[in-house]
């Protein structure tokens, strides 16, 4: 499965413009917190990191855990990703640890979701960076363009443009603030 995905800065001043339009497109949404830890493979920074190299990350939100592999495909923020759900938490990352990746860093944001058909619209407060829209299609790689049209279109509905789009994951951004 592919992620095709745009992330876009979100100042304060449109902050609240931005999510009435989102509740007038789709007004049932929900709020939750999530813990990320982000590990590369026999790397402890991102100073090294190139396009391609595998990132994986250990999201945990309640007492649930998810364990995620992604590897960009392309310049644009597109990834191929798997997921899987583990119990217990300490488990997941002693086998991280033992294959050798390296936690390099730890995301924290409340997260506000709503989905349009296909698209998974996402509101971040992240943690020391301030506010994020991530709008989001799974597919296949035929799918790429159409999909990043699709989320481009939407995200000129809500108020947004081009010149937002944050290239940079949040473990990236995080991480160089520290």
């Amino acid at each position: 499965m592919i992620e095709i995905e745009i992330k876009f800065r979100v100042d304060n001043n449109r902050r609240a413009d931005i999510v009435e339009r989102i509740g007038r497109l789709c007004p049932n949404g929900n709020s939750i917190r999530q813990m990320d830890k982000v590990y590369l493979i026999k790397s402890d920074s991102f100073k090294d990191f190139k396009s391609g190299d595998p990132v994986v990350r250990i999201r945990v939100v309640d007492d649930k855990s998810t364990l995620t592999y992604k590897r960009a495909i392309d310049g644009h923020g597109n990834t191929i990703e798997h997921e899987i759900a583990f119990t217990p938490i300490a488990e997941g990352e002693n086998i991280l640890c033992e294959m050798g990746y390296k936690m390099v860093t730890e995301v924290a944001k409340t997260r506000s979701v709503w989905k349009s058909g296909d698209v998974t619209i996402s509101l971040d407060d992240v943690d020391g960076l301030g506010a994020f829209l991530e709008l989001e299609i799974l597919g296949d790689s035929e799918q790429i363009k159409p999909a990043r049209e699709r989320i481009l279109t939407l995200a000129h509905e809500l108020g947004l443009s081009e010149s937002d789009i944050e290239l940079k994951k949040y473990d990236q951004l995080v991480s160089a603030k520290q």
